[in-house]
């Protein structure tokens, strides 16, 4: 069984290869098709933790609650409240969330509130 799924994999990968080799590269099929690309990979445009939080940041991801809490963060980017952004978790769980997001240096506090940090 072992064997076989080793067999498996290096099939996947010598296929992915070979596709790669005759299909066009993404921007290729884009201009086909009259778009234009602006930018690629933006990365000033991510949401990311500093390295040193990276691995507890994709833990969290893996939370349904934590992914709907960061898309209401960024929907309210520029200012909100525990309650603007606690739907879909208590208060307690949003606050625990603000708070490693504040050690991330993902948001900072406001007088009245939090938002996310501006990328330099």
């Amino acid at each position: 069984m072992h064997n076989e799924i080793k067999l498996l994999k290096s099939e996947i990968k010598r296929l992915g290869k070979a596709l790669s080799k005759v299909s066009p590269s993404l921007d290729i099929l884009l201009k086909r098709r009259g778009f234009k690309v602006y930018k690629k990979e933006p990365s000033e445009d991510l949401l990311l933790p500093e390295k040193k939080y990276i691995n507890i940041f994709y833990k969290k991801l893996k939370k349904y609650s934590f992914r709907l809490f960061l898309r209401d963060v960024i929907k309210h980017q520029n200012f909100f409240t525990i309650d603007k952004v606690a739907r879909y978790a208590t208060k307690e769980i949003t606050s625990q969330y603000i708070d490693f997001l504040l050690k991330a240096n993902l948001t900072e506090s406001t007088a009245k509130g939090y938002r996310l940090m501006i990328r330099k």
